[in-house]
């Protein structure tokens, strides 16, 4: 496998790649910064300005809210509630509070007997 040759000097050996373009390049050609190493200025400045729109991108997120432990089982009882008022009402006939504790007298009846 042969080595790959500097795009500036094709008689010297690549010792790395632009971490922008990916070309090869020779230890004389590097441009070494802390971001990686470059073939030249655009490059590195493609680079440096893809970073900051990730950092802004990063900073424009907003945080997601979360519900109060106490509301979500607040919320939980409101649901189970309803469907229960709406069981009752649908199946039984039941549309008053009324016509609620009449059933709990007949039921009552029924089951203890005097």
């Amino acid at each position: 496998m042969a080595a790959s040759k500097c795009i500036n000097h094709d008689y010297r050996d690549a010792v790395g790649r632009c971490r922008q373009c990916h070309k090869p390049l020779c230890g004389e050609c590097q441009l070494v910064t802390e971001e990686g190493v470059f073939c030249g200025e655009e490059c590195y400045e493609k680079t440096k300005a893809f970073h900051a729109r990730v950092a802004a991108m990063e900073q424009s997120e907003k945080p997601k809210r979360k519900l109060p432990a106490g509301l979500g089982c607040l919320l939980k009882l409101a649901v189970f509630v309803l469907i229960v008022v709406l069981a009752l009402y649908f199946f039984l006939g039941i549309d008053s509070i009324d016509s609620f504790l009449e059933l709990i007298s007949k039921l009552k009846g029924k089951l203890l007997p005097r």
